[in-house]
C-alpha cells in the first residue's frame, strides 16, 4: 500500500512537472516572438531615421540653392556688389549640404534603380565645380554684375532640379514607409501562424510525455512486483547460505581439531632428538600437515570466495622458504610417480598474501603431478618491472584440448566428467584459483595442446622489499650472529603490560632485564647498571622517551638504545632516531622482532635508512593507518605463548583487563573536568591503552583507541564501547590460549 501510494504521489508530480515545464517552453517561445518583433522595430526604426536624414539632405540642398539663387538676383536686379558677401556665405553653406549627398548615404538608402543617386551626385558636382566660379567672382571687378547675371541663370537651371529631386526623394520615402508596414504587417502574419504550430506542436509533445509517463509507471510497477518477488527469493537464498555457513563453520571446526592435533604433536616431537631420517620424515610430514590446512581452508572458504569476500592483506613473504616448502610437500609423490618436479622460485621477500599464494601454488602443482605420466612439472616464476609477481606451472601432461579450456575455471567443472572417471577431485580447484588471483587483483590463464601438456600461469601485483633479495643479503659483511643471548638489557616502560610482555620476551631470548618505569628512573639507573642496551618507550611520564634518550646521549655516546613505540608512522622513527636512538621498534613486539633487532645492534649495525618491516608490521595502506594492520590476534598470541608460556601470557591479559577500570576512570575524570589539558590527558590514557593491546594481540581494542585518538575529547559513550570492544577482545584471547593450551 505505502509503494503504490508512493508510486501515485510519483505519477501526479510528474504530470504537474510536466505541465509547468510545457508551459515555460511556451512562454519562453511567446517571449522571443515578441523579442523578435522588438527588434524587427528597431531595426526599421534605425532605417527610417537614416531616411530622414537624407530627405534632410536633400531639403537642405534644395533650399540653400533657391538662397544663393535669390542673392544672386538681388545683385544683378540692383546691381550693388555689396551683397557679394552674403552670396558668399550662401554659396558656403550650400557646398556643405552638397558633401552630405556626395557621402553616399543618400544613395544607399532611398533609391533602388539608381535614379536618385545620379541626380543627386550630379547635383553635388555641380556645387563643387561652382567653387572655383566663385572664388574668381571679385566685387571691384567692371565684369562682376553680368558674370553674377550669368550665375543666376545657371542657378534658376538647378533650382528647378534639386526642386525635382525633392520630390522624387519625398515620394521613394512614402513609398518605403508602405513597404515596411506591408512587411511588418506579413511578418506579424507568420510569426502568429508559427505561435499557433508552435502550441500545437507543445500541446503534442505534453500529450505524448504523458502517454510515457503513464506507460512508465505501468512499468514501474511492473519492476516493484518483480522487486518483490526478488525480495523473496533473496531472503530465501540468504537463509540457505546461512545454514551453509553454520554447517561450514561446524565443519570447520571439527576438521581443523584432529589437524591441529596432527601439526601439535609433529612440533613436539620437532623438539625432542630423533634419528636423522626420522626428522627428514618429521619435516615431511608438518609440511604435509600444514598443506592439508590449507586445502582444508581453501574448500571451506569456497563460499566466501564465492560471495566476493576475500581476504587481501599482505604479508611479507620469502619466496625462497616458499619453493622449499613446495619442493618438500610434493618430493614424494613425484618420486612415487616417478616424475621430475623442479620449482624455482626468485630468492626474494615480497608483499603478498602468502596463505593464499601457497594455496594456488598447491593447487597448480597438485594437477600438473595428477595429470602427468611421464616427464615432468616445472615451476618458474619472475617478477615482472610493472611489479607483477608471474608465475608458470608447466607440466608433460595430457594436454587440454581447444573446447574444453572455457570450462577449466568453472565452479565443479571437470573435463573428465563420462560414465569412467580416471582422476579424482571435487572440480573446485582451479576455480578456487581464479577466484584467489582476481580477487588479489590479478589474472590467471592456461596454455595447452593436447597430448603435449599444459602451461598454467598467474600474475598477483606484489610489493619487492629492498634489500631482501639474496643478492643483497650475500652483499652483507659480517652477518649477524645466529644467536645472542645473555645481555643486560634496561627496559624503559610505564605499561606494566607491555613491561611484562617485553620482559618475558627477553627472558625467553636468555637475557637479563632491568625495568624503569619512567624515562627519568631510566636517565638516573643508567651509569650504576651499564646496561649492554636500552629499550626506550617513546611516551613516558614525567619524562618521555625521546628527552630521556638525549639526555643520556649528553653523558653517553656510545650506549644502544632501541625506541619501542605503537606508533609506526616514519615521522616517529625519524624523531627516535633523530633524538640518538640506534633502532626503532614498533609495536606489538614480537620474540622474532625483537631478537632481530637486537642481532642488528649487537653486530655494529645501525638503523637502515628505510627499514624493513617485519612481515606483521608490511600491510597495504589504509584510510585508518598503519596500525590497522598490525599483528593478528591469534598470531600475536600464539607467538607470545610460545615465547612465555600460557600461563604467563593470561596473567598478562588478567592484568590488562584490571586495569580497564582504571583506564575508564582516568578518561572520565579527564572529560567532565572540561580543562585545557583534558584532549592531552586522554590522548596519553589512549596510547598507553592502545599498546597494551596491541602488544597483547587485541586488535580490535587497540584500533578503536587509536581511532578515539583522532575524536578527542572523547565521550562517555565512546569510551564504554572502546570497553566493550576490549572484553570482547579479551574472551576471544582467553578462548584462544585454553585451545592452545589443550
Amino acid at each position: 500500500m505505502k509503494k503504490g501510494r508512493r508510486s501515485a504521489r510519483s505519477s501526479l508530480l510528474g504530470r504537474i512537472g510536466l505541465l509547468f515545464l510545457g508551459s515555460v517552453a511556451l512562454a519562453a517561445i511567446l517571449a522571443a516572438g515578441v523579442q523578435f518583433m522588438n527588434l524587427l522595430d528597431a531595426d526599421r526604426e534605425m532605417d527610417a531615421v537614416v531616411r530622414e536624414d537624407a530627405m534632410w539632405a536633400v531639403f537642405q540642398t534644395d533650399r540653400h540653392i533657391r538662397q544663393l539663387h535669390a542673392q544672386a538676383m538681388m545683385i544683378t536686379e540692383t546691381g550693388n556688389p555689396g551683397y557679394h558677401p552674403r552670396l558668399m556665405r550662401d554659396f558656403d553653406i550650400l557646398y556643405s549640404r552638397a558633401r552630405l549627398l556626395e557621402r553616399g548615404t543618400f544613395r544607399l538608402n532611398l533609391s533602388n534603380d539608381g535614379t536618385l543617386s545620379q541626380h543627386a551626385h550630379e547635383i553635388a558636382a555641380y556645387v563643387v565645380d561652382l567653387a572655383e566660379v566663385m572664388d574668381a567672382l571679385q566685387p571691384d571687378d567692371a565684369a562682376y554684375i553680368d558674370r553674377v547675371a550669368r550665375l543666376a541663370s545657371e542657378l534658376d537651371e538647378w533650382r528647378a532640379r534639386a526642386n525635382q529631386l525633392l520630390l522624387q526623394a519625398n515620394a521613394e520615402t512614402n513609398q518605403m514607409r508602405v513597404s515596411d508596414r506591408s512587411l511588418r504587417s506579413k511578418t506579424q502574419d507568420n510569426l502568429g501562424w508559427l505561435a499557433l504550430v508552435l502550441v500545437g506542436a507543445c500541446i503534442g509533445i505534453f500529450l505524448l510525455l504523458t502517454l510515457q509517463v503513464r506507460q512508465l509507471g505501468h512499468a514501474y510497477r511492473r519492476m516493484e512486483l518483480q522487486e518483490e518477488r526478488s525480495r523473496r527469493h533473496a531472503q530465501r537464498a540468504k537463509a540457505a547460505n546461512t545454514a551453509k555457513s553454520v554447517f561450514l563453520a561446524t565443519m570447520s571446526h571439527e576438521i581443523r581439531t584432529p589437524l591441529n592435533g596432527i601439526i601439535g604433536s609433529a612440533e613436539l616431537l620437532a623438539l625432542q632428538a630423533l634419528p636423522g631420517d626420522a626428522n627428514a620424515r618429521l619435516d615431511t610430514i608438518s609440511a604435509q600437515a600444514f598443506l592439508l590446512r590449507d586445502l582444508i581452508d581453501g574448500i571451506l572458504d569456497f563460499s566466501r570466495l564465492e560471495a566476493g569476500l576475500i581476504d587481501t592483506a599482505r604479508s611479507e613473504t620469502d619466496l625462497g622458504v616458499l619453493e622449499r616448502l613446495l619442493a618438500s610437500a610434493f618430493a614424494e609423490q613425484a618420486q612415487g610417480s616417478g616424475l621430475e618436479l623442479s620449482i624455482d622460485l626468485p630468492k626474494r621477500h615480497v608483499m603478498v598474501h602468502d596463505a593464499r599464494l601457497r594455496q594456488v601454488l598447491v593447487n597448480l602443482i597438485g594437477n600438473g603431478l595428477k595429470f602427468t605420466h611421464s616427464g615432468g612439472v616445472r615451476v618458474r616464476g619472475q617478477i615482472l618491472e610493472d611489479g607483477l609477481l608471474r608465475v608458470e606451472v608447466e607440466d608433460d601432461g595430457i594436454g587440454i584440448a581447444p573446447e574444453h579450456v572455457p570450462k577449466l575455471f568453472k565452479d565443479f567443472s571437470q573435463i573428465d566428467n563420462g560414465h569412467a572417471r580416471n582422476y579424482e577431485g571435487t572440480g573446485l580447484g582451479l576455480a578456487i584459483c581464479r577466484r584467489i588471483v582476481e580477487g588479489l587483483g590479478g589474472r590467471i590463464g592456461v596454455e595447452s595442446t593436447p597430448g603435449h601438456g599444459s602451461l598454467f600461469w598467474f600474475e598477483l601485483p606484489v610489493a619487492p622489499l629492498p634489500g631482501k633479495d639474496a643478492a643483497s643479503l650475500q652483499a652483507q659483511p659480517d652477518d649477524p650472529p645466529a644467536t645472542v643471548s645473555g645481555l643486560d638489557i634496561l627496559v624503559a616502560e610505564d605499561n606494566p603490560v607491555n613491561l611484562g610482555v617485553i620482559t618475558g620476551l627477553l627472558h625467553h631470548l636468555g637475557h637479563r632485564v632491568h625495568a624503569a618505569r619512567t624515562g627519568r628512573k631510566a636517565v638516573d639507573l643508567l651509569p650504576s647498571l651499564a646496561p649492554d642496551l636500552v629499550l626506550m618507550d617513546m611516551q613516558m611520564p614525567e619524562m618521555d622517551g625521546l628527552e630521556a634518550t638525549r639526555r643520556i646521549r649528553a653523558f653517553d655516546r656510545d650506549i644502544r638504545i632501541i625506541g619501542v613505540t605503537a606508533n609506526a608512522f616514519e615521522e616517529d622513527r625519524q624523531a627516535c632516531l633523530r633524538a640518538g636512538m640506534n633502532d626503532f621498534l614498533s609495536k606489538p613486539v614480537t620474540a622474532r622482532a625483537l631478537d632481530a633487532v637486537i642481532r642488528r645492534l649487537h653486530a655494529g649495525r645501525t638503523a637502515p635508512q628505510h627499514p624493513e618491516p617485519s612481515p606483521r608490521e608490511q600491510s597495504p595502506p589504509s584510510a585508518t593507518g598503519p596500525e590497522d594492520h598490525a599483528t593478528a590476534p591469534d598470531a600475536q598470541l600464539n607467538d607470545l605463548a610460545a615465547a612465555m608460556g600460557t600461563e604467563v601470557v593470561l596473567k598478562l591479559i588478567d592484568r590488562f583487563e584490571a586495569d580497564l577500570a582504571s583506564h575508564r576512570q582516568s578518561l572520565l575524570s579527564a572529560g567532565d573536568a572540561q580543562e585545557p589539558d583534558t584532549p592531552k590527558v586522554q590522548d596519553g590514557v589512549l596510547h598507553n591503552l592502545k599498546g597494551a593491546a596491541l602488544t597483547l594481540g587485541l586488535s580490535q581494542t587497540g584500533h578503536e583507541a587509536q581511532r578515539l585518538r583522532g575524536q578527542l575529547p572523547v565521550t562517555a559513550a565512546q569510551i564504554d564501547r572502546l570497553l566493550a570492544l576490549a572484553r570482547e577482545d579479551l574472551l576471544n584471547a582467553r578462548r584462544g590460549l585454553i585451545a592452545l593450551a589443550e
